[in-house]
């Protein structure tokens, strides 16, 4: 298995939680059902973080959407195992990731990506868009993990 990325929304009462401990915010296996859970509290990006990282990061300077994506799992040593790579974002940062994020599209996509990448990006680029407005409208913040 490779390194998965997931997003959590977070109510903005507990952000001073997650900041302390934000493992109590995150899934053991989110992919085992957290990850589609229809109440739109979880998106999951592993497969397209770093195309989208490349994204919002590809211009003269990044983003600030990029703060969404930044970040990577670490591999300290000899062993298979990784130290994952695990922030908050407050519910102010989320509203502007959210506001730049929907003004990236499918031309911004095409203008980087090769033919056979743009349909793949384009659908996790949605899928994150809906995430991140949704959780701007409801005042929340995220935790994110990479790893």
């Amino acid at each position: 298995m490779g390194i998965r990325y997931y997003a959590y929304q977070v109510e903005p009462h507990f952000i001073g939680l997650a900041r302390h401990d934000p493992s109590l915010f995150l899934s053991a296996d989110p992919s085992t059902g957290g990850a589609s859970r229809s109440d739109g509290s979880i998106v999951g990006l592993d497969q397209r973080r770093r195309q989208l990282y490349r994204l919002t990061t590809g211009g003269a300077e990044p983003r600030p959407s990029s703060r969404l994506f930044a970040g990577d799992a670490r591999h300290p040593g000899d062993d298979a195992s990784w130290v994952p790579c695990i922030r908050v974002l407050e519910p102010d940062e989320v509203s502007e990731i959210a506001a730049d994020l929907v003004l990236v599209g499918e031309k911004d996509v095409c203008a980087m990506f090769r033919d056979e990448e743009i349909a793949g990006v384009m659908a996790f680029l949605t899928r994150v868009q809906h995430f991140v407005v949704d959780t701007a409208r409801a005042g929340n913040g995220i935790v994110y993990l990479i790893g």
